[in-house]
């Protein structure tokens, strides 16, 4: 099949304000077999109105609710999307973000021409009223491990980047609707571990809108649910591509510190201390014991004293 349906599946909750942009991007596709399914999470403003134009337009759309009986949040919404869908290839999307209008073709293009593929991503750049060159471009490092690349950043695997054949993903447990944060890092890391058949298209094909109503953001603060935090880095651990790599437990390692340096920067002394009570399980018999052991006592010096700025910046150095 030269011409495969391509299922894009986008989750959406009070988004009507700038739905229309996202879906406008996609009817501007020249790539033209696809579907577009969204699925609303029980938004409260007028989205229904906002998709039945496009409905009413385009038979190449679909909306849904989420079902009553799945818990609420994106993840459920892709789950019920990927379920419902019929295309050959599955693209998640967001419903604020932008597809560039070859973003469609040139991915398909690469599973055409190379069968053996089971995902292909693009780089994305971010973007606030406008698109332009300043907005941040994903990294892309094209050599090497891909798992471990993809844990430490240094290859950018966003929610929205892979189109994947929807053969491979069915051999997989999808997103996991328990998890609050981090969901695209659980899942992809999960395939990653097993899957390396990737192709890569070094341009930016995904613009991804910057603003501060993201779950993860909060008047230009951070926001980290961090019992799904912890989870997600917890499951990454026991991977078999973790296991036989020492150097990803490092990477996590410097990944959470960075995040418990953070959270003592903001007093948010309760989830500081879940990041000690799990490194006092995931790192109690390693080579960093002895430094993580003056972390946790400069730790408690702190919050005893209820200080917030800090300069301990080196002894989180693990080297």
């Amino acid at each position: 099949m030269n011409n495969p349906l391509v299922s894009i599946i986008i989750p959406t909750y009070n988004r009507a304000h700038l739905i229309t942009e996202t879906l406008d991007s996609i009817v501007a596709q020249t790539y033209t077999n696809w579907e577009c399914i969204v699925v609303d999470d029980g938004s409260t403003d007028n989205t229904l109105a906002v998709l039945d134009e496009y409905l009413q337009k385009d038979n190449r759309f679909q909306y849904y609710k989420r079902p009553n009986d799945s818990i609420k949040g994106a993840n459920a919404c892709r789950n019920y999307g990927f379920k419902v869908s019929k295309g050959e290839y599955i693209n998640w999307f967001d419903s604020d973000d932008l597809m560039h209008r070859e973003h469609l073709e040139k991915k398909v293009t690469c599973f055409i021409k190379n069968k053996k593929n089971d995902f292909v991503i693009c780089k994305s750049q971010n973007f606030d009223d406008k698109i332009d060159e300043k907005g941040w471009k994903s990294n892309m490092l094209m050599t090497g491990d891909l798992f471990e690349n993809y844990i430490s950043g240094k290859t950018t695997i966003l929610m929205v980047s892979p189109m994947w054949r929807k053969s491979l993903l069915l051999k997989y447990n999808l997103f996991d609707e328990t998890i609050k944060q981090n969901q695209d890092l659980e899942l992809y890391s999960r395939i990653i571990d097993k899957e390396q058949s990737i192709d890569f298209i070094d341009e930016v094909l995904i613009y991804v809108r910057e603003n501060n109503e993201s779950i993860t953001v909060k008047n230009n603060k951070r926001q980290y649910h961090i019992a799904s935090f912890l989870e997600v880095k917890r499951r990454i651990l026991i991977l078999d591509s973790s296991l036989k790599n020492k150097e990803i437990s490092k990477i996590i390692l410097i990944q959470i510190l960075k995040v418990f340096r953070y959270l003592i920067k903001q007093r948010e002394y309760h989830k500081a201390t879940e990041i000690i009570k799990f490194i006092n399980v995931e790192y109690k018999e390693t080579i960093y014991h002895k430094n993580l052991y003056k972390i946790k006592t400069y730790y408690y010096l702190m919050k005893c004293l209820k200080k917030g700025e800090f300069k301990f910046k080196k002894l989180l150095q693990i080297t």
